[in-house]
């Protein structure tokens, strides 16, 4: 489901498999998910993911030279960029690690 940057909020009382402590992840955190080596989608052969889109994901990382634009990660070729909030994007929620 493509959304704004503004359901990173949304993520906090996103369900799923029983869970809710889901949140969208860092800018650090989205990229070290890709594989350069792959394209459509830019992941490992052996990653345990589904329904992954070749397009790209939010991070919840704002860009501290522009407030009002957030990083993201293209899974398609595995390029970072930022796109203003406004825009739209697929989000890609996570459990655990960093808040």
């Amino acid at each position: 489901v493509g959304s704004s940057n503004t359901t990173a909020i949304a993520c906090s009382s996103y369900s799923a498999m029983t869970f809710t402590d889901w949140r969208l992840p860092n800018r650090e955190e989205l990229p070290s998910l890709v594989d350069f080596d792959e394209h459509a989608p830019a992941l490992t052969g052996a990653h345990p993911f589904v329904n992954l889109q070749s397009a790209p994901y939010w991070s919840s990382s704002t860009v501290t030279s522009s407030p009002s634009s957030a990083w993201e990660v293209d899974l398609g070729t595995g390029a970072t960029g930022s796109l203003l909030k406004t825009g739209v994007n697929l989000v890609w929620p996570v459990r655990g690690g960093r808040p």
